[in-house]
Formats: C-alpha cells, structure tokens, sequence
C-alpha cells in the first residue's frame, strides 16, 4: 500500500485558469496609477516593468484572479494574484514567453516598501496559452505585526493594511526564473481591495458569511481524524500518484464537507477528485460556532500527500 501523508494548512496554490468550467466569468478593468520606475537603492538594479494595461479582475467559479500586463505591448509579461479564500495569503503567477522557470531553487519575492522580502520553497511551473510561468503562494504582510504589538483594533490595523498598500511602488521576483524582474505597481490598495471584495463574494456564493466568521467563538476543526483517514488510505489505488492535493472545503453546520476543489496542478489525473470526494464521504468535523454559539458554515484549506516510496 502507498504511504499517504496529510495536513491541514493555509496554503493555497491553484494552476491559472485550469479549473474552468464552463461557467459564465465577469471581468473587471480597475486603473491606477502608474508607478515611478526608481528603484530603493538597496534593492538589485533590476529595469522596472512599466505596467500596458490597467488590472482585469477576473471573477471564477471557486477563485479570484487579479492580472496585469506589463513590459511590450507586442509580448507582454503578466503578474496574476489569484485567492480562493479570504486572509493574506495569495497564490502569484509570472507569465509570459521565455522565462524559463526554475523550480528547483527557493522563490524570494516581495513588494516594496513594507513587505518583508519572502523565500518559497515550493513553486510550480505553468502555462496559459503560448505563455509559461512560475506558480507560488506567499502571505502579503504589509501591516506587519503591528496590530498584535500594539494591540490595534480590526479597524486601525485595516487603514494601516490600506496606506501601506498605497504606498507601494514595485513588486520584485528575486530568484525563480531565469533572471530577476521588477514590476513598477504603483499603489496595490485597489486592486488588493477588490480581490478582498471579489473572495468575500465568492464565500457568500458558498454558504460562508466571512464577516460572521470574523467574530466566531470558534473554527471548524477535525474530528477524529486518524479514524476516517485511515479508512481513505485503505482507497488508495496503489502506485497511481506520488505527490501532493491542496484542496479547499466549505464545512457545513453538521460538520460534513459540502464541497471541495483543487487549488493546485493535481499529481496525476483523478487525484483531486479522489481526495475531494473521499473527504466529502468520511470527513467529519466540528463545526464553527457564531457569537452566541449556533453552527455556521466554514471553510478549510488542507494538503494531502501521497508516496510510492
């Protein structure tokens, strides 16, 4: 029998524009201003993309999708935001023609100023068209750690987020592909505002209020896990995948999994929808709870690994 690992975790990676179903997108065009191409003087001395497009926010069945075109006009490259849930955490794509993806060395990225420069382990290479690219999830941290220092109530830490956001000049992919690139931003207060919009929306589409989730007493947490996940180990077809599923669920009041889908290119063909629908069949969990302790709807995201050694 293959060795199966799992874990719940927040990370949330999903191949651009892979899980299209058919269903009907609406698509925003959010202008801003350009940026000043002048670069912190400690920072590498990269030539700053300037942006030929204004942000298209695109809205999906399960994921929110921020883009730009930035560079030529005639072979543009694209920095793609992309969220699934609500939270910092955002799943970044470079696309475009002749990047040459590394996969193998540790992704360093950030926006400047205010966030911390981050290093991925994990990235991913992907295609869209006639592009490729570099697939990578990493938390946006410009409020830093600043409302639990000082204490600062939701809405304080919200317009400390908000001015550093309009602040920010550039974003920077360090290390990744085959040489670092700039992209002259501009402020990323509106389009990260109307990502935070558009994924707020998508939790309502789904049964899941986030500003009632804000003011839980309590998540959605594993019950008995070891029980029915070994009884998903048991299912494993033997041999058939080696790597991992990162998945989304919506918890419902009972605690059962209502629905699930992927957020990453799956290790081999079936294995999403395996995991998705072993889940939904044995996973049981103890549901959140609102303000005066009723059960509400959640969501989790979870990593589930599978091995031939």
């Amino acid at each position: 029998m293959p060795s199966v690992s799992w874990k719940f975790t927040v990370s949330a990676l999903a191949l651009i524009g892979a899980h299209a179903t058919g269903v009907a997108r609406a698509q925003t065009m959010i202008a801003t201003k350009p940026a000043t191409t002048a670069l912190d003087p400690g920072s590498p001395q990269t030539e700053a993309l300037t942006p030929v497009a204004p942000w298209v926010l695109d809205y999906g069945e399960n994921r929110c999708t921020m883009s730009r075109a930035f560079g030529r006009e005639d072979a543009p490259i694209y920095l793609t935001l992309q969220k699934t849930t609500p939270g910092d955490l955002v799943d970044y794509a470079i696309l475009g023609s002749d990047l040459r993806p590394n996969t193998r060395e540790p992704v360093e990225a950030y926006f400047f100023p205010g966030d911390p420069v981050a290093t991925i382990k994990s990235s991913y290479r992907v295609g869209r068209g006639d592009t490729e690219g570099l697939l990578f999830a990493s938390k946006i941290n410009l409020s830093g750690e600043a409302g639990a220092d000082a204490e600062l109530s939701a809405s304080e830490i919200a317009a400390l987020r908000n001015g550093k956001e309009r602040a920010v000049e550039f974003f920077e992919l360090r290390s990744g592909l085959r040489e670092p690139l700039t992209f002259a931003t501009g402020s990323m207060h509106e389009p990260l505002a109307a990502l935070r919009a558009c994924v707020d929306d998508l939790m309502r589409g789904h049964g899941v209020d986030p500003a009632v989730l804000e003011k839980a007493t309590s998540r959605a947490k594993t019950k008995d896990p070891m029980r029915w996940l070994r009884a998903i180990v048991r299912e494993v077809p033997g041999g058939r995948w080696n790597g991992t599923v990162t998945m989304t669920m919506i918890v419902d009041v009972e605690g059962k999994v209502e629905q699930c889908w992927s957020r990453l290119p799956e290790p081999g063909e079936g294995a999403a929808a395996f995991v998705c629908g072993q889940m939904m069949k044995r996973a049981r969990f103890e549901p959140a709870q609102d303000e005066e302790g009723n059960p509400i709807k959640d969501y989790t995201n979870f990593s589930f690994t599978f091995s031939n050694r």
